[in-house]
């Protein structure tokens, strides 16, 4: 070989001796601060977790969850400011229309009667500051536009406000009257008598509960060419067997030969629950198949 000419094979054994494999090193972080805040990526080697932040800021209060007396007087302060507010409001508006007088309406303590006071509307403010009361203003927003004659009235509008969450909440805590559903049973024209008595069995049931019962009577042209008064003879047994327990409320009419379909709605009666002493047994003998 030349001088001049390098092996491939010395060439790499020199490079690789000119990097020793101790020199890669990791920089020197302190052990009490992040160790990932000088990495923007993160290795999937890296066996770490990163730190927990809480969601919720340190500043922000957790919320309180109130009673229902709680939200109620809050509800009750809120009204009231409103109605603070709406005081003043209705003053500059009286203002802003240039009423120089006005007629007032208050309660005497001392008599419990109602009387009335022409004059100005500084006189009739210190009137109902004077009784404790708020303004309220009687006369429509119109007629002031208007310039007819402007009423108030002094009125309690935190008794007023105390009445009216009582009705509700008498409303909310009585015994709802929800309308009872509808039961409907269908008898077919060549129904048997075990589930025809079954059927007014379940009837009889719903009536006693306070359902209304929709009795539907349905033949088919074959069972009408069989026994053509198959119609009337189930209306007539039902009608019987549930005269005790309901009245008929729509769609009762007699039926008539060759009929294929009758509807009937039944409304129970006010002591359906207490006239239980009749029997199906007995219902069965009002109607005697033989003398058909």
């Amino acid at each position: 070989m030349g001088s001049g000419v390098v092996h491939k094979s010395s060439q790499l054994k020199a490079s690789t001796h000119l990097v020793p494999t101790n020199y890669i090193s990791l920089p020197q972080v302190p052990p009490s601060s992040n160790p990932f805040a000088d990495f923007d990526i993160v290795h999937s080697n890296t066996t770490a977790s990163a730190p927990r932040v809480n969601k919720r800021p340190s500043g922000k209060p957790r919320p309180v969850r109130l009673s229902r007396d709680q939200q109620a007087k809050a509800a009750h302060k809120l009204a009231m400011s409103k109605v603070q507010l709406s005081n003043v409001k209705l003053v500059k508006f009286l203002e802003g229309r240039k009423v120089n007088s006005c007629r007032v309406v208050y309660e005497n303590k001392s008599t419990n009667k109602s009387e009335s006071k022409v004059g100005t509307l500084r006189e009739a403010w210190d009137i109902c500051k004077s009784l404790g009361l708020d303004f309220t203003l009687i006369t429509p927003e119109g007629n002031v536009r208007a310039g007819k004659e402007v009423i108030v009235k002094c009125v309690d509008l935190e008794e007023i406000e105390k009445e009216k969450r009582r009705k509700e909440r008498e409303a909310r805590d009585a015994p709802k009257n929800k309308q009872k559903s509808v039961k409907e049973f269908k008898f077919g024209g060549g129904i048997g008598t075990h589930d025809r008595d079954r059927l007014i069995t379940r009837a009889i049931q719903s009536l006693s509960k306070g359902h209304q019962v929709k009795i539907t009577l349905q033949a088919k042209r074959r069972e009408l060419n069989i026994n053509p008064l198959c119609m009337f003879d189930l209306d007539e047994y039902i009608g019987r067997a549930l005269e005790g327990y309901g009245m008929v409320n729509e769609g009762r009419r007699l039926v008539k030969e060759g009929m294929g379909r009758h509807n009937c709605v039944w409304t129970p009666r006010q002591n359906a629950g207490k006239v239980m002493e009749t029997r199906l047994e007995d219902v069965g003998t009002l109607w005697d198949e033989e003398e058909l």
